[in-house]
């Protein structure tokens, strides 16, 4: 016989018995949870934290993204801005690299390119969601 994970299910169970919680207590009780509000106030520093050195800048905007929602127009727009000002700066860095690039590496020019476009449309991407932000849209 499974093991029923009560000491006195496994009693039961020893002597041949079936016993269930269900019949006992009628159903199962739910667990209702609920933030502290020591945890909302850890989920805003969170929130508002810089990442950490070596962590992917994309992944932990996306994650932040992912919970939008719970927090207050400005430190969405001030999350947004940030993320902008990086985006601008990885931009600018590409458009270096792209000048320094020599032309005859067809491959390596491209891969820059490739940067530099995507920085491009992240940027218009932010843009978008910063004058929702303003219009009050999201």
């Amino acid at each position: 016989m499974p093991t029923t994970g009560s000491l006195s299910g496994e009693a039961a169970a020893a002597r041949g018995l079936r016993t269930s919680r269900r019949a006992i207590t009628g159903r199962r009780r739910r667990k209702a949870y609920r933030i502290t509000e020591h945890g909302h106030a850890l989920f805003d520093e969170l929130f508002d934290a810089e990442p950490a050195p070596g962590v992917d800048d994309s992944r932990a905007f996306a994650w932040k993204l992912a919970f939008f929602r719970y927090f207050s127009r400005e430190s969405r727009v001030r999350l947004l801005q940030r993320r902008r000002a990086e985006l601008a700066e990885r931009h600018a860095r590409g458009a270096r690299a792209l000048l320094a690039t020599p032309g005859d590496d067809l491959y390596a020019k491209a891969l820059v390119e490739h940067g530099v476009r995507a920085a491009e449309r992240d940027l218009a991407w932010v843009d978008d969601l910063i004058a929702a932000e303003g219009e009050g849209t999201r």
